[in-house]
């Protein structure tokens, strides 16, 4: 059993960080746990979607890598806000390949965070994305 799984957690505490580098999962992980939110770390889209059935009622937001193995992060966007409509999503990439300009477009997103990219630009857009949820924890 995961230590999530373990923990009991409020509505909107929880964060996702969908991306295949395991360095960028601990630079994002180090920030939500700064805005006093709880990390919830996955390597891949299929991993991501799995984790939002299975938190849904817990999580503040996604923050997913557009390339990793498998599901995209594009791709996974689209299935996840198809589980939670509502829920901030943020994307981030090196560089949003052409082919998926379209696809982004239709995904309602919170933001778009460029790599390589400056924590304080991370936490912000974070705050942003999730507005109350971080003030409350923060205060």
């Amino acid at each position: 059993m995961s230590a999530i799984a373990q923990t009991s957690l409020r509505a909107g505490q929880l964060a996702l960080i969908a991306d295949d580098e395991v360095a960028i999962q601990g630079l994002v992980a180090r920030v939500l746990r700064q805005l006093g939110l709880v990390p919830l770390p996955v390597g891949d889209g299929a991993a991501a979607i799995a984790a939002v059935e299975a938190h849904r009622g817990e999580l503040a937001c996604a923050i997913l890598d557009i390339r990793m193995p498998g599901v995209n992060g594009i791709d996974a966007a689209h299935a996840i806000q198809r589980i939670v409509p509502d829920l901030a999503i943020v994307l981030m990439s090196g560089a949003v390949p052409v082919d998926y300009a379209d696809r982004t477009k239709r995904l309602r997103l919170a933001g778009l965070l460029h790599k390589p990219f400056a924590l304080a630009a991370l936490e912000e857009l974070i705050r942003h994305a999730i507005g109350a949820h971080v003030a409350l924890e923060t205060d």
